[in-house]
């Protein structure tokens, strides 16, 4: 589904319509339905890693008081990204440093989750935010919105 693609301009006015038909408060959930149907359609494989994701830290972020934990989830969360993204730059510096025997393979073809780098970081923003007194926070359907 490309921008330039009928598929694309048909799917819009589908959320848009449905977006607008809904009373303010029912809103959201067309928002998280065609966000999830769009994200599937491109990464479907990777759908559930962003779901998974996405309610760790909210829940995290809303119901857990123990900082280290939340730490403990961030760092996941960075961690998944970090997998993703720079794990071939993480294997290439520690075989510089590591005996040769030391070494890991990596796989050099994998596929990074679209987006993750915006979802990841805009979790960051949100609990940055949270803490700061800068924004409430929402309930999970306003989240996930």
């Amino acid at each position: 589904m490309v921008f330039t693609e009928f598929s694309y301009a048909f799917f819009l006015l589908i959320s848009l319509a449905a977006f607008y038909i809904l009373p303010k408060k029912l809103r959201a959930y067309p928002l998280i339905a065609m966000g999830i149907i769009f994200y599937w359609y491109f990464a479907g494989e990777f759908l559930l890693v962003l779901l998974v994701e996405t309610m760790l830290f909210y829940f995290a972020l809303r119901y857990i008081r123990n900082n280290a934990v939340f730490w403990i989830v961030l760092s996941s969360v960075i961690a998944v990204l970090a997998y993703f993204k720079y794990r071939l730059l993480i294997a290439d510096a520690l075989s510089a440093v590591l005996p040769s025997h030391a070494v890991f393979s990596l796989p050099r073809q994998i596929v990074a989750p679209l987006a993750i780098s915006f979802f990841t970081f805009e979790f960051i923003h949100y609990w940055v935010d949270t803490k700061q007194g800068r924004i409430t926070s929402h309930s999970f359907s306003k989240f996930l919105a």
